[in-house]
């Protein structure tokens, strides 16, 4: 399995027996990249799993549909993307083992680094009403 047994990774070191690197899909523990004051020095080491570097669920969707298996892309069908998505949302927490996820309820998951990113349009980023908060910097709640 090209992200390891449970979603793990593969880092391609000589003694996982392949030349192959794949990303963490889930069981994160980390904080967005921009958060707002010093991190806490007691604090297990940081493990960063992909659904911290999308902001809509919806993107995962597309990348499994679009670039996965790897030798066969774009060849599962609509079902298996959405469990394979459903797959990795479990995988990071955010939501039940049971959940059904399809075109309705996938686009209502919130990523927990959603927030974090820069808008479609640059003018709304000095946008307080839009922003939703008056934080200079950081993220808002």
């Amino acid at each position: 399995m090209c992200h390891g047994q449970n979603g793990e990774g593969i880092t391609g070191a000589p003694s996982s027996q392949t030349f192959f690197k794949a990303a963490r899909l889930g069981g994160g523990n980390a904080t967005p990249k921009w958060q707002s004051g010093p991190r806490d020095p007691n604090a297990p080491p940081e493990i960063i799993s992909g659904s911290f570097y999308f902001a809509f669920p919806t993107t995962i969707w597309n990348a499994i549909a679009v670039y996965m298996p790897q030798f066969r892309a774009g060849s599962l069908t609509p079902d298996e993307v959405y469990s394979l998505t459903a797959y990795v949302l479990f995988k990071n927490n955010l939501i039940k083992e049971e959940d059904v996820m399809d075109r309705e309820t996938l686009p209502k998951v919130r990523l927990p680094n959603r927030d974090a990113f820069v808008p479609n349009r640059i003018e709304d980023l000095q946008d307080w009403d839009k922003r939703g908060c008056r934080l200079p910097y950081g993220v808002c709640p």
